[in-house]
Protein backbone atom coordinates (compact mmCIF):
# COMPACT_ATOMS: atom_id res chain seq x y z
CA UNK A 1 0.00 0.00 0.00
CA UNK A 2 0.90 3.34 -1.04
CA UNK A 3 2.50 5.43 2.32
CA UNK A 4 0.43 9.00 1.61
CA UNK A 5 2.66 11.08 3.57
CA UNK A 6 6.43 10.03 2.45
CA UNK A 7 7.24 13.32 1.23
CA UNK A 8 10.44 15.31 1.58
CA UNK A 9 10.72 17.80 5.00
CA UNK A 10 10.81 20.91 1.65
CA UNK A 11 7.76 19.88 0.35
CA UNK A 12 4.57 20.63 2.63
CA UNK A 13 2.37 17.25 4.36
CA UNK A 14 -0.24 16.05 1.96
CA UNK A 15 -3.57 16.45 2.58
CA UNK A 16 -5.55 13.35 4.69
CA UNK A 17 -8.04 11.01 3.15
CA UNK A 18 -11.14 11.89 3.36
CA UNK A 19 -13.08 10.80 7.02
CA UNK A 20 -15.24 8.25 7.09
CA UNK A 21 -18.26 10.30 7.70
CA UNK A 22 -17.29 11.46 3.56
CA UNK A 23 -15.15 8.63 2.28
CA UNK A 24 -16.98 6.61 -0.71
CA UNK A 25 -16.43 3.18 1.30
CA UNK A 26 -18.96 4.43 3.99
CA UNK A 27 -21.41 5.30 1.11
CA UNK A 28 -21.20 2.49 -0.95
CA UNK A 29 -21.56 0.32 2.49
CA UNK A 30 -24.39 2.07 3.34
CA UNK A 31 -26.46 2.06 -0.34
CA UNK A 32 -25.73 -1.46 -0.49
CA UNK A 33 -26.78 -2.65 2.88
CA UNK A 34 -30.16 -0.26 1.99
CA UNK A 35 -30.73 -2.23 -0.65
CA UNK A 36 -30.14 -5.32 0.54
CA UNK A 37 -32.84 -4.64 3.67
CA UNK A 38 -34.85 -3.07 1.75
CA UNK A 39 -34.86 -5.58 -0.99
CA UNK A 40 -35.19 -8.20 1.34
CA UNK A 41 -38.09 -6.69 3.28
CA UNK A 42 -40.00 -6.43 0.61
CA UNK A 43 -39.84 -9.91 -0.76
CA UNK A 44 -40.82 -11.22 2.87
CA UNK A 45 -43.60 -9.04 2.72
CA UNK A 46 -44.98 -9.95 -0.71
CA UNK A 47 -44.30 -13.46 0.26
CA UNK A 48 -46.53 -12.75 3.69
CA UNK A 49 -49.13 -10.98 1.99
CA UNK A 50 -49.27 -13.89 -0.69
CA UNK A 51 -49.88 -16.10 1.53
CA UNK A 52 -52.58 -14.29 3.69
CA UNK A 53 -54.15 -14.21 0.70
CA UNK A 54 -53.78 -17.45 -0.61
CA UNK A 55 -55.14 -18.25 3.11
CA UNK A 56 -58.27 -16.42 2.83
CA UNK A 57 -59.17 -17.52 -0.44
CA UNK A 58 -58.77 -21.06 0.52
CA UNK A 59 -60.96 -20.81 3.72
CA UNK A 60 -63.46 -18.86 1.40
CA UNK A 61 -63.83 -21.57 -0.74
CA UNK A 62 -64.22 -23.90 2.32
CA UNK A 63 -67.35 -21.41 3.62
CA UNK A 64 -68.87 -21.85 0.00
CA UNK A 65 -68.67 -26.09 0.06
CA UNK A 66 -69.63 -26.22 3.80
CA UNK A 67 -72.70 -23.94 2.85
CA UNK A 68 -73.64 -25.52 -0.25
CA UNK A 69 -73.22 -28.87 1.32
CA UNK A 70 -75.37 -27.40 4.11
CA UNK A 71 -78.24 -25.81 1.94
CA UNK A 72 -78.59 -28.96 -0.16
CA UNK A 73 -79.16 -31.24 3.67
CA UNK A 74 -81.50 -28.69 4.39
CA UNK A 75 -83.69 -28.64 1.27
CA UNK A 76 -83.95 -32.31 1.51
CA UNK A 77 -85.08 -32.10 4.97
CA UNK A 78 -87.60 -29.68 4.11
CA UNK A 79 -89.14 -31.28 0.77
CA UNK A 80 -89.06 -34.62 2.87
CA UNK A 81 -91.03 -32.78 5.80
CA UNK A 82 -88.60 -33.62 8.41
CA UNK A 83 -88.06 -30.07 10.34
CA UNK A 84 -87.98 -31.93 13.05
CA UNK A 85 -85.09 -34.12 12.19
CA UNK A 86 -83.72 -30.86 10.77
CA UNK A 87 -82.49 -29.34 13.90
CA UNK A 88 -80.68 -32.65 15.22
CA UNK A 89 -78.58 -32.82 11.57
CA UNK A 90 -77.47 -29.31 11.73
CA UNK A 91 -76.58 -29.76 15.27
CA UNK A 92 -74.29 -32.63 14.68
CA UNK A 93 -72.28 -30.81 11.83
CA UNK A 94 -71.43 -28.04 14.56
CA UNK A 95 -68.83 -30.80 15.43
CA UNK A 96 -66.87 -28.67 13.05
CA UNK A 97 -65.90 -25.71 15.53
CA UNK A 98 -64.87 -23.79 12.56
CA UNK A 99 -68.30 -23.31 12.39
CA UNK A 100 -69.98 -20.50 14.05
CA UNK A 101 -73.53 -20.90 13.70
CA UNK A 102 -76.85 -22.38 11.20
CA UNK A 103 -79.44 -20.46 11.31
CA UNK A 104 -82.34 -21.71 8.55
CA UNK A 105 -85.51 -19.08 8.07
CA UNK A 106 -88.60 -19.23 6.06
CA UNK A 107 -89.84 -17.13 3.34
CA UNK A 108 -91.62 -15.14 5.73
CA UNK A 109 -88.06 -14.60 7.68
CA UNK A 110 -88.96 -17.00 10.62
CA UNK A 111 -86.58 -18.84 12.31
CA UNK A 112 -87.00 -22.67 11.38
CA UNK A 113 -84.20 -24.05 12.55
CA UNK A 114 -80.81 -22.51 14.56
CA UNK A 115 -77.62 -23.88 16.29
CA UNK A 116 -74.94 -21.60 17.52
CA UNK A 117 -70.90 -22.29 18.64
CA UNK A 118 -70.83 -18.37 19.02
CA UNK A 119 -73.80 -16.72 19.95
CA UNK A 120 -71.88 -13.56 19.83
CA UNK A 121 -70.84 -14.24 16.24
CA UNK A 122 -74.71 -14.16 15.39
CA UNK A 123 -75.28 -10.81 17.55
CA UNK A 124 -72.48 -9.39 16.10
CA UNK A 125 -73.57 -10.23 12.17
CA UNK A 126 -77.49 -9.19 13.01
CA UNK A 127 -76.13 -6.11 13.91
CA UNK A 128 -73.91 -6.03 10.58
CA UNK A 129 -77.07 -6.61 9.09
CA UNK A 130 -78.72 -4.31 10.00
CA UNK A 131 -76.58 -1.42 9.24
CA UNK A 132 -76.62 -2.86 6.00
CA UNK A 133 -80.17 -1.55 5.95
CA UNK A 134 -81.47 -5.40 4.70
CA UNK A 135 -78.94 -5.88 1.72
CA UNK A 136 -78.69 -9.15 2.72
CA UNK A 137 -80.81 -10.64 -0.39
CA UNK A 138 -78.65 -8.91 -2.58
CA UNK A 139 -75.74 -10.43 -1.51
CA UNK A 140 -76.99 -14.24 -2.02
CA UNK A 141 -74.11 -16.66 -2.27
CA UNK A 142 -71.41 -13.72 -1.48
CA UNK A 143 -69.31 -14.32 1.47
CA UNK A 144 -69.18 -11.73 4.21
CA UNK A 145 -66.65 -11.01 5.97
CA UNK A 146 -66.78 -9.83 9.36
CA UNK A 147 -63.97 -8.87 12.42
CA UNK A 148 -65.18 -10.30 15.44
CA UNK A 149 -62.50 -9.77 17.63
CA UNK A 150 -58.87 -10.82 16.31
CA UNK A 151 -61.09 -13.92 14.68
CA UNK A 152 -62.55 -13.14 11.13
CA UNK A 153 -65.81 -14.17 10.67
CA UNK A 154 -66.92 -15.60 7.04
CA UNK A 155 -70.86 -15.65 6.56
CA UNK A 156 -73.04 -16.85 3.23
CA UNK A 157 -76.35 -16.25 2.15
CA UNK A 158 -78.07 -19.39 0.76
CA UNK A 159 -81.37 -19.86 -0.91
CA UNK A 160 -83.82 -22.36 0.17
CA UNK A 161 -85.49 -23.47 -3.06
CA UNK A 162 -88.26 -26.87 -3.28
CA UNK A 163 -88.85 -28.42 -6.94
CA UNK A 164 -91.62 -30.07 -8.47
CA UNK A 165 -91.08 -31.94 -11.57
CA UNK A 166 -94.03 -32.67 -14.13
CA UNK A 167 -94.75 -33.35 -17.38
CA UNK A 168 -93.76 -29.65 -18.99
CA UNK A 169 -90.76 -28.84 -16.56
CA UNK A 170 -89.61 -28.21 -13.45
CA UNK A 171 -91.70 -25.41 -11.40
CA UNK A 172 -88.78 -23.86 -8.68
CA UNK A 173 -89.97 -22.22 -5.66
CA UNK A 174 -87.97 -20.27 -2.94
CA UNK A 175 -88.73 -21.55 0.37
CA UNK A 176 -86.52 -20.00 3.10
CA UNK A 177 -83.12 -18.58 3.43
CA UNK A 178 -79.88 -20.54 5.06
CA UNK A 179 -77.45 -18.41 7.06
CA UNK A 180 -74.46 -20.11 7.11
CA UNK A 181 -70.91 -18.45 9.42
CA UNK A 182 -67.48 -20.02 9.40
CA UNK A 183 -64.64 -18.53 11.75
CA UNK A 184 -61.16 -18.88 11.34
CA UNK A 185 -59.30 -19.30 14.64
CA UNK A 186 -56.23 -19.41 13.38
CA UNK A 187 -56.07 -17.06 10.59
CA UNK A 188 -53.88 -14.49 12.99
CA UNK A 189 -51.97 -17.44 14.39
CA UNK A 190 -51.04 -18.09 10.69
CA UNK A 191 -50.27 -14.83 9.88
CA UNK A 192 -48.37 -13.92 12.82
CA UNK A 193 -46.09 -16.88 12.38
CA UNK A 194 -45.67 -15.83 8.96
CA UNK A 195 -44.67 -12.30 9.96
CA UNK A 196 -42.37 -13.81 12.20
CA UNK A 197 -40.71 -16.21 9.48
CA UNK A 198 -40.39 -13.49 7.32
CA UNK A 199 -38.44 -11.39 9.85
CA UNK A 200 -36.00 -13.91 10.97
CA UNK A 201 -35.24 -14.96 7.39
CA UNK A 202 -34.63 -11.12 6.34
CA UNK A 203 -32.69 -10.75 9.60
CA UNK A 204 -30.80 -14.03 8.85
CA UNK A 205 -29.85 -12.41 4.83
CA UNK A 206 -28.92 -9.26 6.20
CA UNK A 207 -26.61 -10.86 8.77
CA UNK A 208 -24.75 -13.18 5.79
CA UNK A 209 -25.49 -10.48 3.50
CA UNK A 210 -23.93 -7.03 5.02
CA UNK A 211 -20.39 -8.63 5.73
CA UNK A 212 -20.26 -9.90 2.29
CA UNK A 213 -21.28 -6.66 1.03
CA UNK A 214 -18.67 -4.66 3.25
CA UNK A 215 -15.50 -7.32 2.41
CA UNK A 216 -16.81 -6.88 -1.57
CA UNK A 217 -16.71 -3.08 -1.25
CA UNK A 218 -13.63 -2.56 0.77
CA UNK A 219 -12.19 -4.63 -2.11
CA UNK A 220 -12.24 -2.33 -4.69
CA UNK A 221 -12.68 1.16 -2.43
CA UNK A 222 -9.06 0.22 -0.89
CA UNK A 223 -7.26 0.22 -4.24
CA UNK A 224 -9.21 3.62 -4.97
CA UNK A 225 -7.96 5.32 -1.93
CA UNK A 226 -4.37 4.10 -2.62
CA UNK A 227 -4.55 5.54 -5.68
CA UNK A 228 -5.87 8.84 -4.23
CA UNK A 229 -3.55 8.75 -1.84
CA UNK A 230 -0.62 8.83 -4.40
CA UNK A 231 -2.30 11.04 -6.42
CA UNK A 232 -2.75 13.55 -3.61
CA UNK A 233 1.46 12.72 -2.40
CA UNK A 234 2.53 13.43 -6.20
CA UNK A 235 -0.01 16.74 -6.13
CA UNK A 236 2.00 17.99 -3.04
CA UNK A 237 5.52 17.37 -4.58
CA UNK A 238 5.85 14.02 -2.68
CA UNK A 239 8.19 11.44 -4.06
CA UNK A 240 6.37 8.69 -6.57
CA UNK A 241 6.07 4.83 -4.80
CA UNK A 242 4.37 2.11 -7.38
CA UNK A 243 1.25 0.91 -5.97
CA UNK A 244 1.03 -2.54 -5.73
CA UNK A 245 -1.45 -4.03 -8.25
CA UNK A 246 -3.00 -7.61 -8.94
CA UNK A 247 -6.61 -6.76 -10.68
CA UNK A 248 -7.66 -7.25 -14.35
CA UNK A 249 -10.63 -4.69 -14.32
CA UNK A 250 -11.09 -1.10 -14.52
CA UNK A 251 -9.38 -0.47 -10.73
CA UNK A 252 -6.35 -2.44 -11.97
CA UNK A 253 -5.81 -0.74 -15.02
CA UNK A 254 -6.12 2.91 -13.34
CA UNK A 255 -3.83 1.86 -10.93
CA UNK A 256 -1.47 0.70 -13.77
CA UNK A 257 -1.98 4.22 -15.70
CA UNK A 258 -1.50 5.80 -12.25
CA UNK A 259 2.07 3.72 -12.07
CA UNK A 260 3.13 4.82 -15.90
CA UNK A 261 2.08 8.38 -14.92
CA UNK A 262 4.25 8.39 -12.11
CA UNK A 263 7.33 6.94 -13.93
CA UNK A 264 6.61 9.82 -16.53
CA UNK A 265 6.57 12.72 -13.97
CA UNK A 266 9.55 11.37 -12.69
CA UNK A 267 10.96 11.12 -15.86
CA UNK A 268 10.23 14.25 -16.33
CA UNK A 269 11.25 15.85 -13.13
CA UNK A 270 14.47 14.39 -13.24
CA UNK A 271 14.97 16.18 -16.65
CA UNK A 272 13.25 19.38 -15.32
CA UNK A 273 15.98 19.67 -12.48
CA UNK A 274 19.04 19.02 -14.75
CA UNK A 275 17.62 21.53 -16.96
CA UNK A 276 17.29 23.89 -14.28
CA UNK A 277 20.18 23.24 -12.45
CA UNK A 278 21.86 24.06 -16.07
CA UNK A 279 19.12 27.08 -16.68
CA UNK A 280 20.76 28.38 -13.07
CA UNK A 281 24.31 28.06 -14.02
CA UNK A 282 23.73 29.89 -17.15
CA UNK A 283 21.53 32.87 -15.40
CA UNK A 284 24.50 32.93 -12.79
CA UNK A 285 27.12 33.59 -15.81
CA UNK A 286 24.79 35.84 -17.76
CA UNK A 287 24.26 37.63 -14.37
CA UNK A 288 27.76 38.38 -13.64
CA UNK A 289 28.19 39.28 -17.08
CA UNK A 290 25.60 41.83 -17.10
CA UNK A 291 27.03 43.49 -14.01
CA UNK A 292 30.15 43.66 -15.55
CA UNK A 293 28.97 45.67 -18.36
CA UNK A 294 26.27 47.66 -16.24
CA UNK A 295 29.53 48.93 -14.46
CA UNK A 296 31.23 48.76 -17.57
CA UNK A 297 28.89 51.09 -19.11
CA UNK A 298 28.12 53.24 -15.93
CA UNK A 299 31.74 53.91 -16.16
CA UNK A 300 31.44 54.73 -19.82
CA UNK A 301 29.50 57.48 -18.84
CA UNK A 302 30.73 59.20 -15.92
CA UNK A 303 33.81 59.46 -18.70
CA UNK A 304 31.46 60.03 -21.29
CA UNK A 305 29.86 63.23 -18.89
CA UNK A 306 33.45 63.42 -17.19
CA UNK A 307 34.38 64.37 -20.92
CA UNK A 308 31.39 66.53 -22.08
CA UNK A 309 32.32 68.54 -19.04
CA UNK A 310 35.92 68.61 -19.94
CA UNK A 311 35.11 69.67 -23.57
CA UNK A 312 32.61 71.88 -22.84
CA UNK A 313 34.67 73.82 -20.48
CA UNK A 314 37.99 73.23 -22.77
CA UNK A 315 36.25 74.44 -25.69
CA UNK A 316 33.95 77.23 -23.88
CA UNK A 317 37.22 79.21 -22.68
CA UNK A 318 38.73 79.82 -26.09
CA UNK A 319 35.65 79.94 -27.61
CA UNK A 320 35.01 83.35 -25.16
CA UNK A 321 38.17 84.53 -25.76
CA UNK A 322 37.47 84.69 -29.33
CA UNK A 323 33.89 85.74 -28.75
CA UNK A 324 35.55 88.84 -26.27
CA UNK A 325 38.23 89.60 -28.60
CA UNK A 326 35.97 89.89 -31.90
CA UNK A 327 33.62 92.75 -29.95
CA UNK A 328 36.60 94.29 -28.84
CA UNK A 329 38.08 94.85 -32.18
CA UNK A 330 34.75 95.56 -33.32
CA UNK A 331 34.12 98.14 -30.34
CA UNK A 332 37.29 99.77 -30.73
CA UNK A 333 38.01 100.03 -34.89
CA UNK A 334 34.51 99.73 -36.19
CA UNK A 335 34.95 103.27 -37.58
CA UNK A 336 38.10 102.38 -39.22
CA UNK A 337 37.29 98.55 -41.11
CA UNK A 338 35.51 98.18 -44.43
CA UNK A 339 31.83 96.84 -44.31
CA UNK A 340 33.17 93.56 -45.59
CA UNK A 341 35.34 93.29 -42.93
CA UNK A 342 33.08 94.21 -40.29
CA UNK A 343 30.36 92.13 -41.34
CA UNK A 344 32.59 89.12 -41.08
CA UNK A 345 33.85 89.95 -37.47
CA UNK A 346 30.24 90.22 -36.82
CA UNK A 347 29.53 86.63 -38.13
CA UNK A 348 32.36 85.29 -36.21
CA UNK A 349 30.81 86.83 -33.20
CA UNK A 350 27.51 85.74 -34.24
CA UNK A 351 28.48 81.90 -34.36
CA UNK A 352 30.99 82.29 -31.93
CA UNK A 353 28.20 82.97 -29.68
CA UNK A 354 25.69 79.79 -31.22
CA UNK A 355 28.63 77.32 -30.18
CA UNK A 356 28.71 79.04 -26.44
CA UNK A 357 24.97 78.36 -26.56
CA UNK A 358 25.13 74.87 -27.74
CA UNK A 359 27.86 74.11 -25.51
CA UNK A 360 25.85 75.21 -22.73
CA UNK A 361 22.56 72.89 -23.77
CA UNK A 362 24.89 70.25 -23.83
CA UNK A 363 26.38 70.81 -20.10
CA UNK A 364 22.78 71.46 -19.42
CA UNK A 365 21.94 68.18 -20.36
CA UNK A 366 24.59 65.61 -19.13
CA UNK A 367 23.62 67.81 -15.59
CA UNK A 368 20.12 66.90 -16.05
CA UNK A 369 20.96 63.30 -15.72
CA UNK A 370 23.45 63.11 -12.94
CA UNK A 371 21.80 66.03 -11.49
CA UNK A 372 18.13 65.79 -10.96
CA UNK A 373 17.71 67.86 -8.38
CA UNK A 374 15.09 68.89 -5.69
CA UNK A 375 11.40 68.01 -6.03
CA UNK A 376 8.79 69.85 -4.66
CA UNK A 377 4.60 70.02 -4.97
CA UNK A 378 4.26 72.05 -8.12
CA UNK A 379 0.98 73.91 -9.19
CA UNK A 380 1.24 73.26 -13.31
CA UNK A 381 -1.40 76.04 -14.02
CA UNK A 382 0.96 78.35 -12.09
CA UNK A 383 4.08 77.37 -13.61
CA UNK A 384 2.57 76.98 -17.38
CA UNK A 385 0.94 80.81 -16.68
CA UNK A 386 4.40 81.69 -15.66
CA UNK A 387 6.27 80.44 -18.66
CA UNK A 388 3.98 82.01 -20.79
CA UNK A 389 4.15 85.65 -19.17
CA UNK A 390 8.25 85.33 -19.58
CA UNK A 391 7.42 84.56 -23.61
CA UNK A 392 4.85 87.01 -24.11
CA UNK A 393 7.17 89.50 -26.03
CA UNK A 394 8.15 86.92 -28.62
CA UNK A 395 4.09 85.20 -28.61
CA UNK A 396 3.28 89.22 -29.64
CA UNK A 397 5.47 89.46 -31.91
CA UNK A 398 5.00 86.25 -33.59
CA UNK A 399 1.07 86.67 -32.97
CA UNK A 400 0.49 83.45 -31.02
CA UNK A 401 -1.58 83.27 -28.68
CA UNK A 402 -1.38 80.34 -25.52
CA UNK A 403 -5.15 78.74 -24.33
CA UNK A 404 -4.35 76.87 -21.13
CA UNK A 405 -7.24 74.05 -19.66
CA UNK A 406 -7.30 75.59 -16.14
CA UNK A 407 -6.59 73.85 -13.54
CA UNK A 408 -4.32 72.09 -14.76
CA UNK A 409 -2.69 69.13 -12.55
CA UNK A 410 -0.23 69.15 -9.72
CA UNK A 411 2.92 67.13 -9.67
CA UNK A 412 6.11 66.62 -6.96
CA UNK A 413 8.69 67.00 -9.19
CA UNK A 414 11.79 69.23 -9.95
CA UNK A 415 10.28 72.86 -10.68
CA UNK A 416 12.94 73.67 -13.03
CA UNK A 417 13.41 71.21 -14.61
CA UNK A 418 9.53 71.03 -15.33
CA UNK A 419 9.58 74.55 -16.30
CA UNK A 420 12.24 73.62 -18.89
CA UNK A 421 9.80 71.17 -20.48
CA UNK A 422 7.25 73.77 -20.95
CA UNK A 423 9.39 76.24 -22.04
CA UNK A 424 11.52 74.18 -24.35
CA UNK A 425 8.11 72.78 -25.75
CA UNK A 426 6.99 76.20 -26.02
CA UNK A 427 9.92 77.82 -27.97
CA UNK A 428 9.44 74.16 -30.16
CA UNK A 429 5.86 75.81 -31.33
CA UNK A 430 6.86 79.37 -31.83
CA UNK A 431 10.30 78.84 -33.60
CA UNK A 432 8.31 76.41 -36.59
CA UNK A 433 4.99 78.17 -36.77
CA UNK A 434 4.74 79.29 -40.52
CA UNK A 435 4.46 82.74 -41.03
CA UNK A 436 1.36 81.58 -43.35
CA UNK A 437 -0.59 80.19 -40.77
CA UNK A 438 -4.47 80.63 -40.71
CA UNK A 439 -4.50 80.00 -37.08
CA UNK A 440 -1.70 81.02 -34.40
CA UNK A 441 -2.49 79.22 -31.51
CA UNK A 442 -0.66 77.13 -28.64
CA UNK A 443 -3.33 74.73 -26.45
CA UNK A 444 -1.95 73.20 -22.89
CA UNK A 445 -3.89 70.43 -20.88
CA UNK A 446 -4.29 67.09 -19.36
CA UNK A 447 -6.96 64.08 -20.13
CA UNK A 448 -7.72 60.88 -18.61
CA UNK A 449 -6.49 58.43 -20.52
CA UNK A 450 -6.41 54.48 -19.39
CA UNK A 451 -6.80 55.46 -15.87
CA UNK A 452 -3.58 57.97 -15.85
CA UNK A 453 -3.21 61.62 -16.41
CA UNK A 454 -1.57 62.43 -19.42
CA UNK A 455 -0.22 65.99 -20.27
CA UNK A 456 -0.05 67.70 -23.66
CA UNK A 457 0.91 70.89 -25.71
CA UNK A 458 -1.01 71.07 -28.97
CA UNK A 459 0.47 74.06 -31.66
CA UNK A 460 -1.53 74.82 -35.28
CA UNK A 461 1.79 74.60 -37.30
CA UNK A 462 3.08 72.90 -39.93
CA UNK A 463 3.03 69.55 -38.07
CA UNK A 464 5.88 66.64 -38.46
CA UNK A 465 6.08 64.28 -40.52
CA UNK A 466 5.24 60.83 -39.16
CA UNK A 467 8.83 59.51 -39.93
CA UNK A 468 10.40 61.45 -37.71
CA UNK A 469 8.04 61.42 -34.23
CA UNK A 470 10.61 59.32 -32.88
CA UNK A 471 14.03 60.83 -34.37
CA UNK A 472 12.94 64.22 -32.91
CA UNK A 473 14.03 63.77 -29.50
CA UNK A 474 17.16 62.64 -30.69
CA UNK A 475 20.08 64.74 -29.81
CA UNK A 476 20.99 67.03 -33.17
CA UNK A 477 18.06 65.46 -34.90
CA UNK A 478 15.07 67.66 -36.87
CA UNK A 479 12.33 66.85 -38.81
CA UNK A 480 12.45 66.54 -42.23
CA UNK A 481 10.09 69.48 -42.85
CA UNK A 482 11.59 71.94 -40.01
CA UNK A 483 15.08 71.45 -42.19
CA UNK A 484 12.95 73.14 -45.28
CA UNK A 485 11.75 75.88 -42.96
CA UNK A 486 15.95 76.91 -42.43
CA UNK A 487 14.73 77.64 -39.03
CA UNK A 488 17.22 78.10 -36.46
CA UNK A 489 18.20 75.47 -33.98
CA UNK A 490 20.63 73.27 -32.30
CA UNK A 491 18.74 70.04 -32.39
CA UNK A 492 18.97 69.74 -28.29
CA UNK A 493 15.48 70.94 -26.90
CA UNK A 494 13.19 68.22 -27.62
CA UNK A 495 16.20 65.72 -26.46
CA UNK A 496 16.43 67.79 -23.21
CA UNK A 497 12.64 67.53 -22.82
CA UNK A 498 12.86 63.88 -23.27
CA UNK A 499 15.63 63.54 -20.70
CA UNK A 500 14.09 65.59 -18.26
CA UNK A 501 10.74 63.81 -18.88
CA UNK A 502 12.06 60.19 -18.25
CA UNK A 503 14.35 61.39 -15.12
CA UNK A 504 10.70 61.96 -13.47
CA UNK A 505 9.56 58.41 -14.16
CA UNK A 506 7.16 59.26 -17.33
CA UNK A 507 7.28 59.02 -21.44
CA UNK A 508 7.00 61.53 -24.25
CA UNK A 509 5.29 60.99 -27.96
CA UNK A 510 4.11 63.46 -30.74
CA UNK A 511 1.43 62.91 -33.07
CA UNK A 512 1.01 64.47 -36.03
CA UNK A 513 -0.59 64.70 -39.25
CA UNK A 514 0.96 67.30 -41.67
CA UNK A 515 -0.29 70.04 -42.10
CA UNK A 516 -2.48 70.32 -38.94
CA UNK A 517 -0.32 70.98 -36.33
CA UNK A 518 1.58 68.65 -33.75
CA UNK A 519 0.57 67.57 -30.29
CA UNK A 520 3.69 66.46 -27.58
CA UNK A 521 1.95 64.25 -24.92
CA UNK A 522 4.01 63.16 -21.52
CA UNK A 523 3.34 61.40 -18.60
CA UNK A 524 4.48 62.23 -15.26
CA UNK A 525 4.84 60.14 -11.66
CA UNK A 526 3.04 61.53 -8.88
CA UNK A 527 0.24 63.81 -10.81
CA UNK A 528 -2.85 64.18 -8.95
CA UNK A 529 -5.85 65.85 -10.20
CA UNK A 530 -8.90 67.76 -8.19
CA UNK A 531 -11.71 65.30 -8.85
CA UNK A 532 -13.90 68.41 -8.26
CA UNK A 533 -12.78 69.55 -11.58
CA UNK A 534 -13.94 67.47 -14.78
CA UNK A 535 -11.27 65.92 -17.15
CA UNK A 536 -10.62 66.60 -20.37
CA UNK A 537 -12.31 64.16 -22.85
CA UNK A 538 -10.16 61.35 -24.55
CA UNK A 539 -10.82 63.37 -27.83
CA UNK A 540 -8.44 65.98 -26.85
Amino acid sequence: MLNSTSTSQSVPHPRSLPSRTQSLQLRAILVVALLITTSTAVTGYLISFSAHRNNQQTFERDVDLLANATRHLVQTYLQTQAEKQLGVAIKKLLADQRIAFIVVLDADGNTIAEQYNEPAAYQVFQKHLRSSSGQADASLHQVWQISLGHDPLHVQHQPLIKSDFSNTGTDVQHVGTLQFALIDRNHYAFINSMRGATISIVFVICLIALPLAIFWVRGWIKPLRNVLAGMMNLGTGGKFRPLPNQRNDEIGMLANSFNDMGENLTLIQNAMLKTNEHLEQLVDERTKALAAANNKLQQEIEEKNEFIRAVGHDLGAPLRNIQGLTKLIILKHSEKMDEDVLSKLQRIAANVNTENELLDDLMELSRIRTHPGKKQQIHLTELVESVSQSMSFDLEQKGIRIEIDSPLPSVHANKNRIRQVYQNLFDNAVKYMPADACERRIHVGAKQQDRQIVLYVRDTGRGISAKDHDSIFQVFRRGAANHDLNTEGRGVGLATVKTIIECHGGKIWADSSPPHGATFYFTLEHLSFDQSRPLASNSA
